[in-house]
């Protein structure tokens, strides 16, 4: 969907790989060319770094969130007994 929205507009082409292989068949102008690899590659680098953050995020605000004596990872918990 993403990439019929775009098309009109960049030609949707996400990728650098596309991006160079359409300025060597002369297709994109190769300052225009370099412009879109060098936005690409730092998005797509920007995005794997929100990503990390909000996983960690998720995983910090967990351990936040528990309750005391609900967590079972401390060296020190014992299994619950048998009833």
């Amino acid at each position: 969907m993403i990439i019929t929205i775009f098309a009109p507009i960049c030609g949707a082409h996400f990728n650098p790989t596309v991006s160079l292989v359409m300025a060597i068949r002369g297709n994109l102008d190769r300052r225009e060319a370099l412009a879109y690899m060098l936005v690409q590659i730092v998005g797509g680098c920007l995005g794997a770094l929100f990503a990390h953050l909000m996983s960690a995020w998720i995983r910090f605000s967990s351990v936040l969130l528990s309750e005391p004596g609900c967590r079972n990872d401390s060296p020190s918990s014992s299994p619950p007994s048998g009833s």
